[in-house]
């Protein structure tokens, strides 16, 4: 099934959540292909406050969806026939959890798609969250580096930054992965891969700093 044939459902959830006056921003493959390219899809991921999480489940439910308590520490879920509506409010990484929080939605700038408004979420965030998600059989990695490759964008390094210390040698190992693949390209500012460098070195023990 292609966008165009989910977004009936992705609007009528939205409707939800936005007359309900739950602040949100989309993420997942729909905020890539806002930033780069559309990439198919069958569920709209909306990173929503915790404390909203049951309000926005149970209208959902009234609205006609299916609903479920997928895990209540980070995801609620629900969907019409096999088109999927996540509702995450925290961000599950192997180290630890990052809650979706008033900083993170303020961020998140109004987007066409496909001719309805959408909160999205902001570039920054969605290559953090893309970075430290990431795990076996995922395109999380590939989203982020086309998101950073994108020309569409301009990313502030020192939002993403003050999140990654969640799990440092993750991120590390991310740029280390996006230099070797792509070592012609500065896709950030140098201080970046120092500053990881520098923090994964003093847990670990080492010292010494890459040019």
């Amino acid at each position: 099934m292609k966008l165009e044939d989910r977004m009936p459902i992705f609007v009528r959830a939205r409707n939800v959540i936005e007359e309900l006056g739950v602040p949100y921003v989309v993420g997942g493959g729909i905020a890539v292909g806002v930033y780069d390219h559309q990439r198919p899809t069958k569920n709209i991921d909306f990173f929503i406050p915790e404390e909203c999480a049951e309000e926005a489940l149970e209208g959902l439910h009234d609205a006609g969806f299916v609903a479920k308590r997928s895990d209540p520490r980070w995801l609620y879920q629900s969907w019409s026939n096999d088109t999927l509506v996540d509702l995450v409010f925290n961000i599950n990484v192997s180290r630890a959890t990052i809650p979706v929080d008033d900083e993170m939605i303020a961020r998140g700038m109004e987007k066409d798609i496909l001719g309805e408004k959408f909160r999205v979420i902001s570039p920054e965030d969605l290559v953090l969250v893309k970075v430290l998600v990431m795990h076996e059989n995922r395109a999380d990695w590939w989203d982020a580096i086309t998101i950073m490759r994108s020309r569409r964008v301009s990313l502030d390094w020192h939002v993403i930054m003050r999140y990654t210390r969640v799990d440092m040698p993750k991120f590390l190992a991310f740029l280390l992965f996006v230099r070797s693949r792509h070592w012609s390209e500065r896709l950030w500012p140098d201080w970046v891969l120092r500053e990881a460098w520098e923090k994964v070195g003093e847990q670990l023990g080492l010292a010494a700093v890459p040019a």
